[in-house]
């Protein structure tokens, strides 16, 4: 995990190169950096000491038996998509945890424990879409959601309501929307205080309840002009209640007479929505929910509401983070939980509000110059210290070895970076921003028109206004072009100064843009089962679509006019050999993962990263892929490489990999693009030291390295004191890269006596009259 200053030594590449028999290296991805985190939906606590969160992406259960202060994950959810919502405990031994299994044809996502966690059994929940249960005791049970219909018509799955009487092994429906036009669409939420008297609730224009046990419902009217979505009903008694949610913003509505009044107590526009809520007694309760910022763009942060009077005022504090569930285990101490790993505690009764945990960062973009600087762009929706979602821009210096933040600025999403040269640099997302000192400060680009931002909505389809911006390439130092959501093409001809909006060919959202040359570019896109490929032979100033794809293209990769690769939703990997006039399916992934970028080194050799941790690649030029072990599940985005000797992945959760390969070296002339894709010959080769392999040895390495002129070459081997051990004299040797074992440096391990050294850490030292470089290695006996 990254400490909170984010001083983040990311890529450190301690990657262990095994020697086969055949002289190859051997390689593998190795997790650099991860979080671990979830985005968690729900919190409750049995007693003072033993708590549960539940969250999705990964889908896991944490326990705590004391108090909050350590979480342990209890849980984990065998399948990607399910996506627990709601969890419950009648008592430290019995609880559920209810969501969505990914399968609602099948049956809705139950799980039960008898034994306070130790071991979950999952039950035949009913078929659909579950939001919430409430149970009284260990066996009478009501599960509410968007369950499959029994007589479907026109709509396959209806607002219902299902009851168990036996802790959840049988469930039996016992109400389903009639008329969901007219009625409720979904139900998200139900109590009871009795096994008589019960409430349930959802998006439509009533509260249902039942005097029953839920043999029969019966619709009350809300006090709204229209309908409302309810996402958590409470009541403390068989007359006083509260229900919360959104209807033009947050809403909290308030019943003293059972449920057949209800009346609004809080509204808010500017708010998504009201989300959970927490009752201490009849005058003192809390309300949590998200805010909206940008005329209802995007989510801003979180808000928590309190009151002790019953409702009749409130007091708001502002979150930076959305919060979806609030749970106190005493007046004073008490827990909110949100998206993005977010955990608070409070120990003075909601006065202030501590992270206890680290927020995860969804890492979008990466780039690398052949200086061997390099940029990458953490991004989230909300951040801690800012009312806005934050931006935070890290470089490295050393062609990612190590890495910093060095800027972050007020604006979430990010999904691009370009940059011109090491000092000039471009990032975009819902805006753009633009930096001249390599990445240190950073001012927001605005469009032709006075005072409108790139990401608000203009001529979009009225379904989705959109605004995100995607991908960014330049085809001359000062013409290039932005892709982004609805069709949104940008030019700019002063370098990124000002951009305008080009007449748009397609609706579909746009994700990225490649030129290879100041002529010649392309642009990838979709929307579901619609692909398109764009063409330009203007530097970008007008575009055709010369190709429409089976579904939608996440990126693409052209080596050059003719040749190119392009990987997208579902699983999908084209290949064209006519300059993307026509696309052959090379593959598709079996589990139908969506697959986000594509990296080709040559004609041969490529790799495509996406969902849930896949990583592919090819030797043979997309005839044939295989799997590569990427060691995590998460998300993957982007892939680059670092024109050296290594290729990085970066993902959810502040996830980066590492490939380390010393053949990659033969490409280290070659200079990548802010997509770490377009390779272009730039000349110089520089002066580099590499790992040795294999490493750790026993008693023979060698030593690769690379030179940009010929010189005279030592190499001084240390011992973990510092003192050394053996010179090596190799007299003069000739620029270019010394990667095999006949053109490395051997060493047999022996220091200047003849004798075998000791097992441990090392240093060795290259030194030419103009570049000096170490590195480290270990000896295993």
């Amino acid at each position: 995990m990254l400490n909170r200053n984010y001083q983040w030594l990311l890529f450190c590449f301690s990657l262990v190169l095994q020697l086969a028999e055949t002289g190859v290296c051997a390689q593998r991805w190795e997790v650099i950096n991860q979080m671990t985190g979830s985005h968690w939906h729900d919190i409750y606590f049995a007693d003072e000491q033993n708590g549960w969160m539940v969250g999705w992406s990964p889908s896991k259960i944490l326990h705590s038996v004391d108090g909050g202060v350590t979480w342990k994950e209890q849980f984990r959810f065998p399948k990607r998509f399910q996506r627990p919502l709601a969890v419950q405990f009648v008592d430290k031994s019995h609880g559920w945890v209810v969501g969505l299994s990914g399968e609602e044809d099948k049956e809705g996502l139950v799980y039960r424990t008898t034994d306070g966690g130790e071991h979950w059994k999952k039950q035949n929940g009913p078929p659909g879409f579950l939001d919430e249960a409430h149970f009284l005791d260990e066996k009478e049970g009501w599960i509410v959601g968007l369950m499959k219909a029994k007589d479907p018509g026109v709509f396959k799955f209806r607002a219902a309501i299902a009851h168990t009487s036996d802790g959840g092994i049988i469930w039996q429906k016992q109400w389903e929307e009639t008329n969901p036009l007219e009625g409720m669409s979904w139900l998200n939420t139900v109590f009871f205080v009795n096994h008589q008297q019960g409430w349930a609730a959802g998006i439509g224009k009533f509260i249902l309840s039942t005097q029953d046990g839920g043999v029969s419902w019966k619709k009350t009217p809300l006090p709204l002009e229209r309908g409302a979505r309810i996402l958590k009903a409470f009541f403390l008694n068989e007359e006083t209640g509260w229900a919360v949610g959104s209807s033009d913003g947050s809403l909290i509505l308030h019943t003293a007479d059972g449920g057949k009044n209800w009346r609004i107590q809080y509204a808010n526009q500017r708010d998504k929505a009201a989300y959970n809520l927490y009752v201490r007694n009849c005058h003192e309760l809390w309300v949590t929910g998200e805010t909206y910022i940008d005329n209802h763009s995007r989510l801003s942060g979180g808000f928590v509401l309190h009151t002790t009077d019953g409702g009749e005022s409130w007091k708001r504090q502002e979150l930076a983070d959305a919060v979806r569930s609030i749970h106190f285990i005493t007046p004073e101490k008490g827990f909110l939980v949100g998206l993005h790993n977010v955990l608070l505690q409070t120990t003075d009764g909601g006065q202030t509000w501590i992270y206890q945990q680290e927020r995860g960062y969804r890492l979008t973009a990466v780039t690398f110059r052949p200086s061997g600087k390099g940029w990458m762009v953490a991004n989230s929706d909300q951040h801690p210290k800012f009312a806005t979602g934050m931006t935070q821009i890290l470089q490295t210096p050393d062609a990612g070895r190590t890495w910093a933040v060095i800027s972050e600025f007020p604006t979430s999403a990010s999904q691009g970076v370009f940059f011109h040269n090491n000092q000039r640099g471009l990032a975009v997302g819902w805006e753009i921003n633009k930096t001249e000192d390599g990445g240190n400060t950073w001012s927001l680009q605005q469009r032709p028109e006075p005072g409108t931002r790139v990401w608000l909505p203009d001529a979009g389809r009225e379904d989705r206004p959109g605004g995100l911006l995607r991908g960014i390439d330049f085809a001359t130092e000062t013409q290039g072009i932005i892709v982004g959501e609805v069709g949104r093409i940008y030019l700019t001809r002063d370098g990124g100064t000002t951009w305008e909006m080009l007449r748009k060919k397609t609706d579909v959202d746009l994700y990225d843009v490649q030129f290879l040359n100041d002529k010649i570019g392309f642009i990838a896109g979709g929307y579901f089962g619609e692909g398109v490929i764009l063409h330009s032979n203007n530097g970008g100033r007008s575009w055709d679509i010369i190709a429409n794809l089976e579904n939608s293209v996440h990126a693409l990769q052209m080596l050059d006019e003719q040749m190119g690769w392009a990987v997208g939703r579902a699983g999908y990997i084209w290949h064209t050999q006519n300059g993307g006039r026509n696309w052959k399916i090379q593959t598709r992934l079996p589990k139908e993962e969506t697959l986000f970028d594509v990296l080709f080194l040559d004609s041969k050799k490529g790799w495509a990263v996406g969902e849930a941790g896949r990583i592919v690649a090819t030797s043979d030029g997309g005839r044939t892929w295989r799997r590569q072990n990427s060691s995590t599940n998460v998300d993957l985005i982007k892939i680059a490489y670092n024109q050296q000797d290594a290729l990085i992945a970066i993902g959810d959760w502040n996830t980066i990999l590492g490939y380390q390969d010393p053949a990659f070296l033969r490409y280290a002339p070659l200079s990548a693009d802010a997509a770490g894709k377009r390779l272009t010959q730039w000349g110089h080769v520089k002066s580099q030291l590499y790992q040795n392999f294999p490493n750790p040895f026993n008693p023979e390495t060698w030593i690769p390295y690379q030179l940009a002129m010929t010189d005279e070459v030592t190499v001084f081997i240390y011992d973990a004191q510092g003192q050394q051990v053996r010179q090596l004299e190799l007299g003069i040797q000739s620029a270019g890269t010394h990667l095999t074992k006949e053109g490395s440096i051997y060493w047999d391990g022996e220091n200047e006596r003849g004798e075998m050294v000791a097992s441990g850490l090392y240093f060795y030292r290259l030194s030419t009259g103009e570049f000096t470089a170490t590195r480290r290695m270990l000896m295993v006996k």
